[in-house]
């Protein structure tokens, strides 16, 4: 295998059959082959890339991952031996290019997270075949009106998965691999169920929950969540330095945006406070009752 790179334009690299090659490293199996990865100017560059397949634990021997290794580089090669060059698979894009690029890895990792399900569940099986520039909005309609059908989707989460593949072509395009029209703009949804409403706790409910806990530190988890108003982001990002004096601070430094020092994007967060005194001196009575929180 050629270890060399070379640009977008030149066909030569990519007209040729790939053997890969299978080696064992740190605990993993993994696949050695050649394909396009965009450079620090953004240009698409043909070079040496390693993907994880199984881990030597679940495959001991190189025989029992054989074939998931050729079924590996046999969907490289339709990738690369089918799309026209400068013009890959989508699939192989959104995975190998628009994920690994900045402009993602820099999002909250539930934010990543959530991308990576829509495409993995919702889209990816359903656009093998086509290439980044092929993608028609005929194709993303059928799309969406089979999710709709199929999964019986609702319509807030179509609108989301629409909006996901609408950034996935900004991408493309403020970065140079593709120069045509955004095909996700115009795309209408189709007709689809109503979101179901979200069940809250009523106040009698979470009390009774807490009284049932046994340890401080879940119990204080619980009347964050139960008595202000942060969402599960803002919750996993909380610090125990979130908090002024003998006080606990909730209202402008609300977890995910308090480690960037920014106020909270939604005018929603920025402007709730459901922390009466009562409830605030409760909560930081607790935390002085927790390790490191004195």
């Amino acid at each position: 295998m050629n270890g060399g790179t070379g640009t977008a334009s030149d066909t030569r690299l990519r007209r040729r059959l790939q053997k890969g090659s299978l080696i064992k490293k740190h605990g993993s199996w993994h696949v050695r082959y050649m394909g396009w990865k965009p450079n620090a100017e953004g240009a698409l560059v043909w070079r040496e890339l390693s993907s994880v397949i199984g881990s030597c634990e679940e495959y001991p021997r190189k025989g029992d991952i054989w074939q998931d290794y050729q079924d590996f580089m046999a969907e490289i090669n339709a990738m690369h031996l089918e799309s026209k060059p400068g013009d890959p698979h989508l699939s192989y894009f959104v995975d190998r290019i628009y994920f690994e690029s900045p402009a993602v890895t820099g999002l909250e990792r539930s934010t990543v997270d959530g991308y990576k399900d829509m495409w993995r569940l919702h889209l990816k099986p359903l656009l093998q075949n086509e290439t980044l520039s092929g993608l028609r909005p005929v194709t993303i309609t059928r799309i969406l009106d089979r999710l709709a059908q199929e999964k019986d989707l609702s319509k807030r989460t179509l609108a989301h998965i629409k909006a996901f593949l609408g950034g996935i072509y900004a991408f493309a395009r403020n970065r140079g691999h593709f120069d045509g029209a955004n095909p996700v703009q115009g795309v209408k949804l189709p007709k689809a169920k109503a979101p179901e409403e979200t069940y809250a706790y009523s106040l009698k409910e979470e009390t009774a929950m807490m009284t049932v806990v046994k340890s401080e530190r879940a119990l204080l988890a619980i009347a964050i969540a139960s008595w202000t108003g942060v969402d599960k982001g803002e919750l996993e990002a909380l610090r125990w330095a979130d908090r002024i004096g003998e006080d606990l601070t909730l209202e402008e430094r609300f977890g995910a945006a308090s480690r960037r020092n920014q106020r909270p994007k939604r005018a929603r967060h920025r402007s709730r406070s459901f922390l009466t005194s009562e409830r605030n001196s409760t909560l930081s009575a607790r935390m002085r009752t927790l390790p490191g929180c004195a």
